[in-house]
């Protein structure tokens, strides 16, 4: 099921590690840029080191869509290469449950005009099916690159295919449209 890990989140071991991390998620931005010596040594390495994952040379290296949820409320956990331009993602637990995660808000940068891809959330606490059926719609909106160019929140946009496997897991598949190159869902 798991393949090539391409994404994974920043897990604080020890209270300061989380509020140093809680507070680089919340910094307002600025034209400042974030203070290094104001990171955890653990935090600045999760920053600078990229995941050292063997992808097959079959593989398109600069297809690969990147994943980042290093931002507040962002809950992406992990991602795996599946194949091409298929990628199973696991959600981090939503905080005060049994191990439940019912939600999901991340980003995909390096997104292609007019591509496909499809993303397998493992780990969903419920069956959404019954929500999607009804009428609720994934949230999405696209930013350019540079930041140039964006679109507001809109529901039910730029999605293509939501399926869901024989075990209910959800399955979506994300079409963009052209000159955008990030996409966050939600």
């Amino acid at each position: 099921m798991f393949k090539y890990k391409i994404y994974e989140s920043f897990k604080p071991k020890t209270l300061k590690q989380t509020r140093n991390y809680i507070n680089f998620l919340t910094k307002p931005e600025t034209d400042v840029p974030f203070d290094p010596d104001e990171l955890s040594p653990e935090l600045q390495n999760y920053l600078l080191n990229k995941i050292d994952t063997r992808i097959p040379d079959f593989v398109d290296q600069k297809s690969v869509l990147q994943f980042d949820s290093n931002f507040e409320s962002g809950n992406l956990d992990s991602v795996y290469l599946q194949g091409f331009q298929n990628y199973n993602l696991v959600l981090k637990v939503d905080t005060n449950t049994r191990g439940n995660t019912y939600w999901f808000y991340f980003k995909v940068l390096n997104w292609k005009p007019d591509s496909t891809a499809t993303f397998n959330i493992l780990n969903i606490g419920r069956d959404l099916s019954a929500f999607y059926s009804r009428g609720m719609q994934i949230l999405t909106r696209m930013e350019s690159s540079d930041g140039s160019n964006s679109t507001e929140w809109v529901a039910g946009q730029h999605t293509s295919v939501l399926s869901f496997s024989f075990s209910e897991l959800p399955r979506l598949a994300k079409s963009n449209a052209k000159d955008e190159n990030t996409k966050y869902l939600n």
